[in-house]
């Protein structure tokens, strides 16, 4: 479930401008999953925004982004030319959780029939149905089965219930979150506040991006509070938003804002972000931006910065490739350096890790390392435990963050807990964190994602720079924290004397380890012939790490070929004939000889320009029961050689 708003203020544009901008920042967030999509924009035809801005006019649509858009263009009574000089437009992705997937409970969610209030949200509210249950024995009907609902139904019955008609869309957002449970990330939209943006942030990622051609108020932004007199009214009242509040155009100029639960749907549009922290509420009145909180708590940041993403958009687009999972698979090689680069002194045999240099020394008299994580992060622990244990010399415990949260873990002030996230938002490893830090244990983050919940809250970490990772199997970010974690395993013995030898033998195969990924990215291939078809089938195996092949032709079910030199994970595609094999992914030449017993001659498609000549193969083995095995003559690795089969189905 993802969440995509975009505000124009004083920045002139039409209708179709608007939802252009909220479509393509849905699609830059498909690849997070998501089963129905909607937009919620400003209604009717008028010529001044401002009449527009009266109403609020919503288009929900199950299935992909592209069938929302097309949904879009079959609205009749939409104008997409009209012009909008102050507009919020918000847009959504979810993945059912409570309810069926269906227009109706498809985001935005509504208030009423009027669409007075809506609302975009990410997670769960774990209190829903108490609140459901208050509101509709106050005549409040539901149309919908999400949890969502009840947020807009909620801010509805606070503003309908108001003291005074001055009441603020900040002040309503924020008596209508105290009164939420669970994890949550949401961002409003009201007939009643035309132009003005609210969202707020609970265990749920939020940014902010902001975007003008003229100089900012503020590189920061001051967190307001409200004032803590006995007084009911002063307790409602903020602080006076001015220059030194605010963040906006000098001159009250044009600016943009984008509201998003992902870096990579506003990166194409600016690179200048603020990311929210919990129980921040994010206000956008006038063009002015401020940052609210309802009290303070020890450890607060007094401000928000503005942090400037480094991220380009062509890391984030697929390019050539067919998918973001090969582009990122074929990435390895520099993210592995980009991992290595500056921390690792091949000439001296030396790691350094800045983000860990003010704790190192607190690391090294600790009594056990802790490293909790889900899924791929997780494995990265567990394949990097044993060099862990070998050179820090102390007991390495790899759990699972809800496994571990489960069993409330005994966690101990001399242990150290480290946290592997991609995302650094992943939601079990944070409350693991919490649970850690509520122990007083050192905590140390492994995150990918500058600014992320996790890179925040830990007392230090190491930032993997493997770029920005799309697909969904991790490739590229499981590489880096390995190599991450390795590195911190040298930095921990730099000063024993009897760990030098080893400590000298892994560093030496980090540099040789771009070279090596690079080789086992190249493509496996397996020939079989199928003499009842007369035909070739060729299959191709991308690796990551190994050279492992577990081959299936079309015509013949049972593996042809099963061959593991390096342990590791890989890809499967399979194609039929060379015809259809990219050359950009084919690197191996098939040689002209052919020894005795092989299948027949290889049909003349084979010696496609996308074969590299200077390759060519000899026999290395006996025959196997199912055919020849060959194995390429080249100057790569004896470990990581490309092999290619060749049997008789």
């Amino acid at each position: 479930m993802c969440i995509f708003a975009y505000l124009n203020y004083h920045v002139p544009r039409t209708r179709r401008e608007i939802l252009e901008v909220l479509i393509k920042g849905l699609r830059r967030l498909e690849y997070r999953g998501y089963d129905s999509a909607g937009v919620g924009i400003d209604g009717g035809n008028s010529k001044e925004w401002e009449t527009n801005s009266k109403s609020i006019h919503l288009i929900k649509q199950t299935g992909k982004v592209k069938a929302l858009d097309e949904e879009i263009h079959r609205q009749q009574d939409v104008d997409l030319d009209v012009e909008f000089d102050v507009h919020l437009g918000i847009a959504h992705t979810r993945w059912a959780t409570h309810g069926v997937p269906s227009p109706v409970n498809s985001h935005p969610q509504r208030s009423d029939k009027n669409n007075e209030f809506i609302v975009i949200h990410n997670g769960i509210i774990t209190n829903y149905k108490d609140l459901k249950k208050f509101l509709e024995s106050k005549g409040y009907e539901f149309e919908s089965e999400t949890d969502t609902e009840t947020i807009a139904k909620l801010v509805k019955y606070i503003y309908d219930n108001r003291e005074s008609d001055d009441i603020t869309f900040t002040t309503l957002v924020e008596q209508v979150t105290q009164q939420l449970e669970g994890a949550f990330a949401l961002v409003l939209k009201s007939v009643h506040y035309p132009g003005e943006a609210v969202g707020s942030r609970r265990g749920g990622p939020l940014l902010i991006g902001v975007r003008s051609d003229h100089k900012l108020s503020t590189d920061h932004i001051p967190i307001l509070y409200r004032s803590s007199g006995k007084d009911k009214k002063s307790c409602n009242t903020l602080p006076r938003m001015d220059e030194d509040t605010c963040l906006f155009p000098v001159d009250e100029k044009a600016v943009e804002y984008y509201f998003a639960s992902d870096a990579s749907a506003v990166i194409e549009h600016t690179n200048r972000v603020i990311f929210l922290e919990d129980d921040d509420i994010a206000a956008v009145r006038d063009g002015r931006l401020s940052i609210h909180r309802i009290k303070r708590t020890a450890g607060d940041h007094p401000a928000r910065a503005i942090q400037t993403l480094q991220m380009e958009l062509q890391q984030i687009m697929k390019g050539n490739f067919s998918s973001f999972m090969q582009k990122e698979i074929f990435e390895q090689p520099e993210s592995v350096v980009n991992t290595m680069r500056g921390r690792v002194n091949f000439e001296n045999n030396t790691v350094i890790l800045g983000g860990l240099k003010d704790h190192i020394k607190e690391i090294q008299r600790c009594r056990r390392l802790i490293m909790i994580a889900c899924g791929t992060s997780y494995h990265a622990g567990v394949a990097t435990r044993q060099v862990l244990e070998e050179l820090t010399e102390l007991p390495v415990m790899v759990e699972l963050a809800s496994d571990f949260l489960d069993r409330n873990t005994p966690v101990f002030r001399d242990d150290v807990c480290f946290f592997i996230s991609q995302s650094g938002e992943t939601a079990d490893s944070l409350l693991a964190l919490r649970y850690c830090k509520g122990r007083g244990a050192l905590t140390v983050g492994i995150t990918n994602t500058v600014g992320s919940s996790i890179s925040r809250e830990t007392d230090c970490g190491v930032h993997i720079n493997a770029g920005p990772e799309i697909g969904v199997a991790s490739t590229k970010a499981y590489t880096s924290q390995f190599v991450a974690l390795i590195m911190f395993a040298l930095l921990m013995c730099d000063d024993r004397i009897s760990m030098q030898p080893r400590r000298r033998e892994i560093i030496q195969g980090l540099k040789v380890l771009p070279e090596l990924s690079r080789i086992a990215s190249k493509v496996i291939l397996v020939i079989c012939y199928n003499s009842k078809f007369d035909k070739f089938c060729v299959f191709v195996h991308m690796c990551i790490l190994c050279t492992f092949t577990l081959v299936k032709c079309r015509h013949h079910r049972a593996p042809c070929a099963c061959k593991c030199i390096r342990s590791g994970v890989c890809v499967q595609r399979g194609v039929d004939g060379l015809g259809q094999l990219s050359p950009s992914l084919l690197e191996v030449f098939i040689g002209p000889q052919v020894s005795a017993g092989a299948p027949p001659p290889l049909p003349p498609s084979f010696s496609s320009s996308c074969f590299l000549p200077q390759w060519s193969f000899r026999s290395t083995s006996k025959p196997m029961r199912s055919g020849m095995y060959w194995q390429p003559v080249t100057d790569v690795p004896p470990a990581l050689q490309l092999t290619v089969h060749m049997k008789k189905c």
